[in-house]
């Protein structure tokens, strides 16, 4: 299963992931409550917990918020299906 997981920021919670749905029709989008002292140590748990491969921008901040992310979103996006496609011919 390909999947986004939504990681809340301080005083969040895990039902905000239902705003990014639309933006990833092609994946569950999972919204996570954690108990981890920061949002970044509840991202590796995870990712660590479910052999997860982790994309992060440097400088990045929050997503979704000037071109400069967008672009990079769209980019892993688009790679992100290309693998995809090519697993799909490749391997078949």
């Amino acid at each position: 299963m390909d999947a986004v997981v939504y990681i809340h920021g301080q005083g969040g919670d895990a039902a905000e992931c239902g705003h990014y749905r639309a933006l990833f029709p092609d994946y569950e989008v999972v919204g996570l409550d954690y108990h981890a002292q920061t949002p970044w140590d509840a991202v590796c748990d995870f990712a660590k917990a479910h052999n997860a491969t982790l994309t992060v921008m440097d400088g990045g901040g929050h997503w979704f918020h000037t071109d400069a992310q967008m672009r990079f979103l769209d980019n892993w996006i688009c790679a992100k299906r290309i693998r995809q496609l090519a697993d799909f011919w490749f391997d078949s």
